[in-house]
């Protein structure tokens, strides 16, 4: 909920968040946390609408497209709501969706192949090694492919698709 309620920003190159964590000593931030939530600088979520969240790669059907340009040009509050939240591609199109007829409709497996087997933030870099665990996965699409890190995974999935298999 951070990334809703929180004020955030970008200043040069730095990601700040208000009122957030500011403070590089826990006591400050633990100081600072107490007027923050008395005076309720929180942000709140637009009445009326429950927020969702998701990855920020999906597919959608042109009905549903339709849906999101008309709410968004029907709802410019909503739309100005998020200059502020951290990652809003990741909020934004699940909330409008969930939050309309199209929700029974949505599918939550993905068609992307993503190997988050570190537990880190980011998925891991797909290399020759996982191209096997690939092909067999059934996923119209993958992510995340880096050339420097190996480029031959991408050569061998062109070969693939140019030999029709």
């Amino acid at each position: 909920m951070d990334r809703i309620e929180n004020w955030h920003f970008r200043v040069g190159g730095r990601s700040l968040s208000f009122p957030g964590t500011p403070f590089q000593h826990v006591w400050m931030n633990a100081a600072w946390s107490w007027p923050a939530r008395s005076f309720q600088l929180r942000r709140s979520f637009p009445r009326g609408i429950q927020p969702y969240g998701g990855s920020s790669y999906w597919i959608m059907p042109a009905q549903c497209v339709s849906y999101v340009d008309a709410f968004v040009r029907d709802n410019p509050d909503f739309v100005s709501f998020f200059k502020y939240v951290h990652v809003p591609d990741e909020i934004f199109f699940h909330t409008i969706i969930l939050n309309s007829s199209f929700s029974d409709l949505v599918v939550t497996e993905t068609p992307h192949y993503v190997d988050w087997s570190r537990g880190e933030s980011h998925p891991k870099v797909l290399t020759t090694e996982d191209f096997e665990k690939l092909m067999q996965s059934e996923k119209l699409f993958a992510r995340k492919f880096d050339p420097e890190v190996d480029e031959r995974i991408l050569e061998r999935i062109d070969e693939r698709i140019a030999a029709g298999l």
